[in-house]
């Protein structure tokens, strides 16, 4: 013990009979040591309710003339986590699990009542199991029936596919025959044109030529006239070519120049009609020119037509296809939901027709009971189950959560999966494990200035006590954590100097002043890095003295 609580001098022998007598211990002698054994004893059935216990060392001075007492409580140093986090009070909520029947059948037995605590695999009723059989062959029957709107379903496939892909490729075939004929008809169309303009250019050409012919046709016909009588009277020229073959020259050169024209006249009237060709000419131009136009313009409307048939009657088909297609894949689905749901039915049946708990928990509700008739219900349409008969409703004891509310300020600090633990009334001395599942991000308003949230807090592991809905509860949700290691209270450590020390309790009763190493506190406990041992007893004086 140290020399600042050790005492003086040792007690009288009175005064140790006086304190053996207030622990109950008779009046046989004790010694010191045991005498703080059994105190130390005492102590720790206090500390197993406060978090502490008391004991009062007596001092002496003076021969006895005057006594003093310092009051101590003792810590023991535990191994476990430290935590800090924010803690909120609230009630549990549980998973409900509606119990259902896949058949219609008759109630024969009902084995639980409301309340009544069940485990997975316990009986809850019997159904009558001829109902039950009824109830598959009816299934076998829809099943069948499904079966065979498939295979109709996949027949009008092929039959209405057939008929739509060949109503498509005779427009497609009647498309590109009238695009063939519209594009002879403009062919034909612009070879006219050509022709036109061809006997406008022959009427411009020959028109010229004849007004040309105005300024030398008289002229010529002097000289045709004055040839013809020198042929007719002289033999040769003064050059020695003979007047006939000069005539002959020049009556070709005549043929070749006005052909059987002879006269001014002549020619004038062979002006006139020429002129009058090509206005003709020009009409005809014109009206090639409009015919073809307007040719081009309805071959482009006829194509534009026997494309949008063309495309129509290809659209036709794809929709067909795809509306038969969805029609064979709906009827298959059908079929094959049905199937499923058959065989699903199957393996929620057992062969005695009993229904048993899928998960433990406590009965909720009744919805039957013995002699009681129920019905599943079928779509009449498709002949699929829409719902199963509900039997009765379970709390689910295996999934609990506690819902809780966190003020607009703290809720940032709020994540999933956030470690948390749970405390509880009707479970005292037990913590449960849990996290943060879920957050609402729409707020609940309980003040024009009060916004809140709601945290949903689930147990992380599986429930296997029977919990009713509503049990009060204390949430703490974990911000900080040393995990696993030495604690002590924090009221034991003496802090100065930068030093930390505690009163050590040795195993003789004597005290020792030790120097620790802390780590993480929470403001009740602090870790202890070194210096101590799990087990291990510290003192911390009461400010409370006794004389």
């Amino acid at each position: 013990m140290d020399r600042d609580n050790k005492p003086e001098q040792t007690p009288s022998t009175q005064e140790n009979e006086d304190l053996a007598a207030l622990l109950g211990l008779g009046k046989k002698k004790r010694s010191k040591k045991r005498v703080v054994a059994i105190v130390a004893a005492c102590a720790v059935g206090v500390s197993a309710l406060g978090g502490g216990g008391f004991f009062a060392w007596r001092a002496l001075s003076g021969g006895g003339a005057q006594e003093s007492a310092a009051v101590y409580r003792r810590y023991t140093v535990e191994r476990g986590d430290v935590v800090v986090g924010q803690s909120e009070s609230s009630s549990i909520s549980l998973e409900r699990e509606t119990v259902t029947f896949p058949v219609s059948a008759t109630v024969e037995e009902v084995y639980v009542r409301e309340g009544s605590s069940v485990r997975k695999g316990d009986p809850l009723m019997r159904m009558n199991t001829e109902d039950i059989e009824a109830g598959l062959a009816s299934y076998e029957l829809q099943l069948n029936i499904v079966g065979l709107e498939v295979e109709q379903a996949k027949l009008n496939q092929q039959s209405k596919l057939l008929a739509a892909r060949q109503e498509m490729e005779s427009s497609e075939q009647s498309g590109a025959l009238a695009t063939e004929n519209a594009a002879l008809t403009v062919t034909q169309l612009q070879r006219a044109v050509t022709q036109a303009e061809d006997t406008l250019a022959d009427k411009e050409e020959e028109l010229e030529k004849w007004t040309a012919c105005l300024d030398t046709l008289e002229e010529d016909l002097v000289t045709l006239e004055y040839y013809e009588d020198m042929a007719e009277n002289h033999q040769m020229d003064t050059e020695g070519n003979t007047w006939s073959s000069i005539l002959s020259d020049f009556q070709e050169y005549y043929q070749d120049t006005y052909g059987s024209i002879d006269s001014m006249d002549a020619l004038e009237e062979e002006i006139r009609l020429t002129e009058s060709e090509r206005a003709q000419a020009q009409i005809d131009l014109d009206e090639a020119r409009m015919a073809l136009s307007t040719g081009e313009l309805a071959a482009q409307q006829q194509k534009e037509s026997a494309e949008s048939s063309a495309s129509i009657a290809s659209s036709s088909y794809e929709l067909t296809e795809v509306e038969l297609e969805q029609a064979v894949e709906s009827a298959q689905e059908t079929y094959d939901e049905l199937e499923d749901q058959i065989e699903e039915v199957r393996s929620l049946l057992s062969e005695d027709g009993i229904v048993y708990a899928e998960c433990d928990g406590l009965v909720a509700s009744l919805s039957v009971e013995e002699g009681d008739d129920v019905e599943v219900y079928i779509d009449d349409d498709t002949n699929l189950i829409l719902s199963y008969a509900t039997l009765l409703t379970m709390t689910d004891i295996s999934s609990v959560y506690v819902p809780i509310t966190i003020s607009e300020e703290d809720i940032l600090n709020v994540s999933i999966g956030q470690e948390a633990t749970v405390t509880m009334n009707a479970f005292p001395n037990q913590t449960f494990a849990a996290e943060v599942d879920t957050i609402t991000v729409d707020a609940a308003r309980s003040g024009a200035a009060t916004v809140s949230y709601t945290v949903n807090v689930r147990f992380a592991q599986v429930n296997e006590l029977d919990m009713l809905e509503g049990m009060s509860a204390e949430v703490t949700l974990v911000q900080r954590a040393a995990r696993d290691v030495l604690y002590v209270n924090s009221q034991a450590v003496n802090f100065s100097g930068g030093v930390s020390t505690v009163q050590v309790e040795k195993a003789d009763g004597t005290t020792e002043t030790r120097t620790v190493e802390t780590g993480f506190s929470n403001g009740q406990y602090v870790e202890i890095v070194s210096g101590l041992s799990e087990g291990e007893t510290v003192l911390v004086e009461s400010a409370v003295s006794a004389a």
